[in-house]
This record gives structure tokens, C-alpha cells and sequence, in this order.
């Protein structure tokens, strides 16, 4: 015998038991979306304060030019090392390592504080130049006149692993 139709429905619940469970399924969704959400921008800001501590160092170093001297001023507390001060502003690193801008000025180590060196060539010469530097966990940073520090990577020719510490393949 076939059962009646309104009894084939009330076999499944009623009405306001399927809404219920579809409310409940819904705030579930809802939820797990808002905490995806909110871990993204906590990953996001996390990396920002990561990289700000990173470039903490980077933020206290400076040069400029002044009386025929370039100062290279160090207020990180950490020597930096394979300074290269570029009289004119080189927008791309790269091609200044490539020889395309004017030399720039090599420093081998600047201590915390001001290292001065006189300058020879004083045509064309912009106050504030830009710089490219080793900070003491072995960043490469270059810092263009009024602008802030950007990570440009390791120095050349230097092994990253044997400079951090870090284990290399065995190979």
C-alpha cells in the first residue's frame, strides 16, 4: 500500500526543523569564513611586524654629503659591512653593480657612529646619495635619497648559509 503523500513529507520533519538545520549549517559557514578571514590579516600584519623588525637595523642607517665629505651615519648598534654609497641616484641596484652609473664610493666596514671620507669628484654630486649595505645578520639593503631601506638580498659572491649558520645540502 502506497503511503499518502503529506505522510511521504512529515517522514522527513517538519518545516521548522529543516530551516533550523539549514540556519545552523549556514553559521557554521559563516564562521569558518570569518576565521579564515581574520588568520589571513593576522598572517598578513604578522609578516608586516617580521619585516619591520628586519629592516630595524636598516631604518638607522644613512648618508648624505657635506663639505666635501660623505658621512655615512650607522645609529643601528651593528656594524655594517660592503657599504657602496652611490654619488648619483641609481634607481635599479642592479645596474649600478652592472657599471651603467657613475663608481660608487666602497666602504669595507662602518662601526656604529658617522664614518667620513673625503670625496674627489664633488661635479654634479647630489647631497644625499644612495645606499647599498650589509647589515649584521647578512641582508643586503639598498636605500635611495628619501626613501626607505628595500631588501635587495644577500651580498655577492657570499654563501647565505655559511653567513646565518644554517645547515646546506650535503651534496
Amino acid at each position: 500500500m502506497a503511503a499518502a503523500p503529506h505522510q511521504w513529507f512529515d517522514s522527513f520533519g517538519d518545516l521548522a526543523t529543516w530551516f533550523g538545520s539549514i540556519g545552523t549549517v549556514a553559521a557554521f559557514g559563516v564562521g569558518f569564513w570569518q576565521i579564515h578571514r581574520e588568520r589571513r590579516h593576522r598572517l598578513l600584519r604578522e609578516m608586516g611586524d617580521r619585516m619591520r623588525a628586519r629592516r630595524a637595523h636598516a631604518d638607522h642607517v644613512s648618508a648624505w654629503i657635506a663639505e666635501s665629505e660623505l658621512v655615512v651615519a650607522n645609529r643601528s648598534g651593528h656594524p655594517i659591512h660592503d657599504v657602496e654609497v652611490q654619488a648619483a641616484d641609481v634607481l635599479d641596484p642592479v645596474d649600478a653593480a652592472d657599471g651603467r652609473g657613475p663608481a660608487p664610493t666602497r666602504i669595507g666596514i662602518v662601526l656604529p657612529g658617522e664614518h667620513r671620507q673625503t670625496l674627489r669628484h664633488l661635479a654634479d654630486t647630489p647631497v644625499l646619495p644612495a645606499i647599498t649595505f650589509t647589515d649584521a645578520r647578512g641582508d643586503r639593503w639598498h636605500r635611495a635619497p628619501g626613501r626607505p631601506p628595500v631588501l635587495v638580498g644577500p651580498p655577492e659572491g657570499a654563501d647565505r648559509h655559511r653567513s646565518t649558520g644554517c645547515d646546506g645540502d650535503a651534496g
